[in-house]
């Protein structure tokens, strides 16, 4: 139970990761042009 609880928050933290990550290119290019 408590691993699985692990890897939910370890999943959770990648995916909001991966969104800041999407967000800060977004913004990189909007920054370049």
């Amino acid at each position: 139970m408590t691993t699985n609880k692990a890897a939910r928050q370890t999943s959770l933290l990648a995916m909001k990761q991966d969104i800041i990550r999407e967000l800060f290119v977004k913004t990189a290019r909007e920054n370049a042009r």
